[in-house]
């Protein structure tokens, strides 16, 4: 994989210099990953950042043994940019729906290339806290226009979970 081939596939990093980039590569693993795969689990920690080259990857929330999907993440998109910042237990769970290529990093390896690439750190920390803002943002503005005194269960299940949606970012980067 080069430098043109995550522009190619990730175009908020297209401006980004080519050793930048060749830094990013050699700091992340390169990962095929199964379809049918639990990538994240609920209740886990999660410490890594997923880039999806190929596939695609299912979001659900699972409560009271039920699952609840939020939404489904493709190519040129990513999953687990909190991790990646400060590892923590995950809400929610990912599972390859299709076969998958995927470009990881550890919260550890976020640390080390911060030292060693500090311009595509600067950047890929400015594109997360904006999807992160924008995530906040729409979760504050779905709860504010939203039922909150659901009258069954049901009802209280779909609220809970379109707020999960907005939480998990997937309104925002899918239209889910």
């Amino acid at each position: 994989m080069t430098p043109d081939d995550i522009r190619v596939k990730f175009a908020d990093l297209w401006e980004v210099a080519s050793e930048d980039l060749q830094c990013f590569l050699d700091s992340a693993s390169e990962i095929d990953i199964p379809a049918k795969t639990r990538i994240i689990a609920p209740n886990k920690e999660s410490k890594t950042l997923y880039l999806i080259y190929s596939g695609l990857v299912r979001v659900s929330l699972e409560t009271e043994g039920l699952s609840t999907v939020l939404g489904e993440l493709g190519s040129g998109q990513w999953f687990g940019e909190t991790g990646v910042i400060e590892p923590a237990v995950s809400i929610a769970s990912v599972t390859a729906v299709e076969d998958c290529t995927v470009l990881t990093v550890s919260h550890d390896e976020f640390m080390a290339m911060r030292r060693q690439c500090p311009a595509l750190t600067s950047t890929l920390l400015q594109l997360f806290s904006s999807n992160l803002t924008d995530r906040l943002r729409s979760t504050i503005q779905f709860i504010d226009t939203g039922v909150t005194g659901a009258p069954d269960k049901d009802a209280g299940n779909r609220w809970y979970a379109e707020v999960a949606k907005h939480i998990v970012g997937l309104v925002a980067r899918t239209g889910a």
